[in-house]
């Protein structure tokens, strides 16, 4: 009955290794869904752990940030001012 034995350390060491393998992939898994809340313009969330910012706190490297110019900046007409009359009214 040696191979009953044989048996049991091996399902024990493949139990093992498979946990390991099986939290790895959660952490990755994690470090995915927070890439792709970035990438759709959500907040990944927060790590257990740390604490939740205050809205409206403004984070020490953020404080000392210059106003950005506005670099696209357009004429009236094409920011979507005022609309003219062309002759045509609305239908109803």
């Amino acid at each position: 009955m040696k191979w009953v034995q044989t048996l049991q350390k091996y399902l024990a060491t493949m139990t093992d290794a498979l946990n390991a393998t099986m939290a790895g992939m959660k952490q990755d898994r994690m470090v995915a869904d927070d890439a792709s809340r970035i990438l759709t313009g959500e907040a990944p969330a927060a790590p257990m752990g740390e604490p939740m910012p205050a809205e409206g706190d403004i984070a020490p490297d953020e404080m000392a940030m210059e106003p950005i110019e506005d670099e696209f900046a357009a004429a009236d007409a094409a920011q979507g001012g005022e609309e003219s009359p062309v002759g045509r009214e609305k239908r109803a």
